[in-house]
């Protein structure tokens, strides 16, 4: 089942002339760009503005009944569509409740121009041709002619690293908000609906339980892992955990990673980075799995574990690269100290104010700590699996050439980290906090992007 979106123009706008393009990247959604022709405008002595108005550039999201990237043998209900329309209205609208949090944080998020529930269409505001986060981070940049390969001249967003330290720090500062305790109850104060039942979507769960929670014990299996049913089963049971700890809920984006970030260079040349924000270079899209649901060790401990797949993946490139891989750790860094810093200033509860202090079982912090960490080992291995590394596989002993085909020993690093994720996490709550393993998991390097969520004062 696919939609002619040309048709679909033609008879909306009959007056008008669009020409689309389909966007890569979308999974469960087909997202196309439409750019009005006005040198094939038709009627022009009418002047009319159309349907659309005066935008000239249009973002549509079609939702087929099923996960777009998949097909057919992959239903997902429509519904999701009515929950990025609920979520974007929270921006959009004049009083909606999120309408400030963009400008504060100088992060946009695409305004809701309309709803065609019959097509199951939306029709949002263009961003701009901001490439994803997922495209700064990918080497998909490098040729497959190692004499070519670029000199690293300052020109890549990696390169600049006070430049990334600055929008990981904006996007702290925005999630922070989005995940704030203040604004999941203004949400409901707005919809005046305190169980948020307009982002119910009684099959996403499914949908994640299929995607990335039964694919671990394969995954374990397939790299030899002895412990595969037991460290498959903590991630079983933290998904189906029915226990909300104090200050876990909130509204959160649902499926956080670097493709739903959108990221511009500035255009200045003296890369100021106040142009950042000036220009309107950061944008946060994709809202079809927001509702009720984990903020910290949901859509953050999601987004570092791409973040820290990217590091491993960089660091595994030999010298030359060097500069890229500390350009993602310093966009990790920014991410992590905003958002820490700017939830405590939120008050938020689940945070530790020393890793020193071994928390009790009984902490909530410590139970969402936990939880964090794990979602975050679930993600390293189910992205190290899934994805195609062989682009980072430079031979160690000669940094100019690149290995055929994947890596294992790359893919399997990635996953041995996850692994450390899920046994640090223990398989309660008490191996948790118990004293040699709490030291393990402030000090060691697979589990501090987490830890420098939780402890103020790292």
């Amino acid at each position: 089942m696919s939609l002619d979106f040309d048709s679909y123009f033609r008879k909306l706008d009959p007056q008008n002339t669009w020409i689309v393009k389909r966007l890569t990247g979308g999974l469960v959604n087909v997202t196309v760009r439409a750019v009005r022709d006005d040198a094939n405008k038709q009627n022009t002595a009418a002047d009319k503005p159309g349907p659309f108005g005066k935008h000239q550039s249009l973002i549509l999201k079609y939702a087929p009944p099923f996960v777009a990237s998949v097909g057919e043998g992959a239903p997902f209900d429509q519904i999701r569509q009515i929950v990025e329309k609920n979520a974007l209205t929270l921006f959009s609208e004049p009083d909606g409740p999120l309408k400030l949090m963009t400008s504060k944080a100088s992060v946009r998020v695409p305004g809701l121009i309309s709803h065609d529930e019959e097509h199951h269409i939306l029709v949002l505001e263009d961003l701009g041709t901001l490439p994803p986060l997922s495209d700064h981070l990918s080497a998909s940049w490098l040729p497959s002619q190692s004499s070519t390969w670029p000199s690293l001249t300052g020109t890549l967003l990696l390169e600049n690293h006070k430049l990334c330290l600055c929008i990981g720090e904006k996007l702290g500062e925005f999630f922070a908000d989005f995940h704030a305790e203040e604004t999941l109850n203004s949400i409901k104060s707005y919809g005046n609906d305190p169980t948020m039942t307009w982002f119910e979507n009684g099959s996403m769960k499914e949908v994640v339980r299929e995607a990335a929670v039964s694919t671990i014990r394969r995954y374990l299996c397939q790299f030899n892992c002895v412990e595969s049913e037991e460290l498959s089963k903590i991630v079983e049971e933290d998904f189906e955990r029915q226990e909300v700890f104090d200050g876990e809920q909130c509204f959160n984006v649902g499926d956080l990673w670097p493709g739903g970030i959108l990221i511009g260079l500035p255009s200045k040349t003296s890369q100021d980075l106040t142009a950042v924000v000036e220009e309107n270079n950061i944008g946060v899209i994709d809202f079809e799995f927001s509702g009720l649901g984990r903020g910290v060790n949901g859509d953050m401990a999601q987004l570092l574990a791409h973040l820290h797949l990217y590091s491993i993946a960089w660091g595994n490139c030999g010298e030359q690269f060097k500069p890229i891989h500390k350009g993602v750790l310093a966009l990790a860094e920014g991410l992590c100290s905003s958002y820490t810093r700017h939830s405590y200033s939120a008050k938020a509860p689940w945070q530790l104010y020393s890793a020193s202090l071994q928390p009790p079982a009984s902490s909530h912090a410590a139970g969402i700590f936990r939880s964090a960490l794990i979602l975050h080992g679930r993600e390293v291995i189910n992205n190290a699996v899934e994805n195609d590394w062989s682009s980072y596989c430079i031979k160690t002993f000669d940094d100019s050439q690149r290995a055929d085909g994947k890596d294992t020993n790359l893919t399997r690093k990635m996953v041995d980290t996850g692994v450390s994720c899920l046994q640090m996490a223990g398989r309660t709550i008490e191996e948790f906090v118990q004293a040699d393993n709490w030291k393990r998991v402030c000090c060691s390097k697979e589990s501090s992007m987490i830890a420098r969520l939780f402890n103020v004062g790292s």
